[in-house]
């Protein structure tokens, strides 16, 4: 992580992100720090992942927010029996059979 001396704020972060490539390094530079509910936050992103580069930029960011209990509420899952599929093996049928008792 590297910080502004001046003003402390952080300036960009790298680290290596594991992929079937191996350790590749990102860094990802911090931009547009605007105050929302007393935090400074950064607006702008801008990603350097070796392979590819992006840029991400909030547009609203909110805090202390209300939200209703109920979107956190489980939805309900109706029962569904699972059948054996019709062409799966029986035991005896290419299936593993227990061995018999000596």
């Amino acid at each position: 992580l590297r910080l502004d001396m001046e003003t402390k704020m952080p300036v960009s972060q790298s680290f290596k992100q594991a992929n079937p490539l191996g350790a590749m390094p990102v860094t990802v530079t911090f931009d547009d720090f605007r105050e929302v509910a007393g935090t400074k936050v950064a607006f702008k992103q801008f990603v350097d992942a070796s392979l590819t580069k992006m840029t991400s930029v909030t547009d609203k960011f909110e805090a202390d927010v209300e939200i209703p209990a109920d979107r956190f509420a489980i939805p309900m899952v109706k029962a569904q029996e699972i059948a054996a599929p019709a062409n799966a093996p029986s035991a005896g049928e290419g299936g593993k059979e227990a061995a018999a008792a000596p």
